[in-house]
């Protein structure tokens, strides 16, 4: 690609062009509020009532929440930010603000799962980096963030 910014080549449609149609983005709150009540839904029960018969129920609802935060942050990387990589650091942020009461209700020995999406969403940036800059540094930052992302103390890990 030519010198162009990692968001402008995310803009783009198919014929190169920089004019887009203007998406709906209705379903973005609804799944955001879907998401924050299935994994609400999780963490109390594992908390309040970890031996409960309905707890494993409790758990498979919670499930579909990484998905839809997911599908948030890719919808919100390609329409609605104008520096990813900002976007990312973000959401490391945000996981660490968050880790503290994530270490003491869910487990101590786990990143909570903004770590994932920052982390993948970084590496989306560098893989878009790679193709535009030094092949040297994007490699390097690839290894770091997919190093990390294996790591077992990473909620999701690799697949997410």
């Amino acid at each position: 690609m030519t010198s162009t910014t990692a968001i402008d080549s995310f803009s783009r449609d198919d014929r190169g062009g920089s004019h887009r149609q203007p998406l709906s983005n209705a379903w973005v709150p609804l799944a955001q509020w879907l998401a924050i009540l299935a994994m609400t839904v999780e963490h109390v029960s594992k908390f309040l009532w970890p031996d409960a018969a309905f707890t494993p129920w409790a758990i498979a609802l919670g499930r579909i929440a990484f998905p839809l935060f997911a599908g948030m942050v890719a919808w919100h990387l390609l329409h609605n930010t104008r520096r990813p990589a900002r976007y990312g650091l973000r959401l490391l942020w945000v996981g660490s603000l968050a880790q503290l009461p994530y270490a003491l209700v869910i487990t101590p020995d786990k990143l909570n799962v903004c770590f994932t999406l920052g982390l993948g969403m970084l590496s989306v940036i560098a893989l878009q980096q790679f193709q535009e800059r030094t092949l040297q540094a994007a490699i390097g930052i690839v290894l770091v963030i997919l190093a990390l992302s294996i790591s077992p103390h990473v909620e999701y890990g690799l697949l997410g």
